[in-house]
């Protein structure tokens, strides 16, 4: 894939994320970022439930590492994070690697319905399930986000997942 059209797809993505989070705003939801983010699907249940008959539920998202992703500025990447957490409340799944394959299936229906082209959801399934395999891997997240989901683009995930990022 060419670096043009790796941009492009990023730029397309970011046009859909921002539609997204007006849907998900229009519906009653809304995301606030905390440091302090829930860790277990049981937790960010716990939050929202708490949360009551509110006319807008706040989703928290985690503020951290969000400096070096596909993105062009991090915001883009805490509306994904709201969306995929909105997505895991919604199908009622919880955080298995199985549940994030899954959900991340549904997100990019969700994109392919709203005539996302090819690329741009590819770029969405190596940022969600090639950071999940590196994540069953390595134990952590990878480090240079971007560089990562670089690496999907031009080697596949497998590939990808055999050097640290």
């Amino acid at each position: 894939m060419l670096l043009s059209d790796f941009n492009a797809a990023v730029f397309e993505l970011e046009k859909h994320l921002y539609y997204i989070k007006q849907e998900l705003n229009d519906i009653g939801y809304c995301y606030y970022t905390t440091a302090t983010a829930p860790q277990t699907f049981k937790d960010l249940d716990i939050i929202v439930t708490k949360q009551g008959n509110n006319q807008l539920i706040k989703i928290p998202v985690y503020s951290k590492y969000s400096d070096n992703t596909i993105f062009s500025d991090p915001k883009y990447n805490y509306v994904l994070r709201f969306w995929h957490d909105y997505c895991h409340l919604l199908l009622d799944l919880d955080f298995s690697y199985e549940n994030e394959v899954f959900v991340a299936e549904y997100q990019l229906g969700w994109l392919e319905s709203r005539g996302a082209s090819a690329t741009a959801c590819k770029l969405l399934w190596w940022d969600l399930v090639g950071q999940g395999e590196y994540h069953k891997r390595y134990k952590e997240f990878p480090s240079n986000q971007k560089a990562f989901v670089q690496s999907c683009a031009y080697h596949g995930i497998k590939n990808a997942c055999l050097a640290k990022h």
